[in-house]
């Protein structure tokens, strides 16, 4: 159970840091687009 935990809470963080990179990627683009 220990170890299931600790990987649920890891994907956890790692899908945090894909949305928050996704949600940077789409700045940039829109910068891009309406310069």
């Amino acid at each position: 159970m220990a170890c299931f935990s600790k990987s649920s809470s890891f994907s956890k963080t790692f899908g945090l840091r894909n949305v928050l990179n996704l949600t940077h990627l789409l700045k940039i683009i829109h910068r891009m687009l309406y310069k």
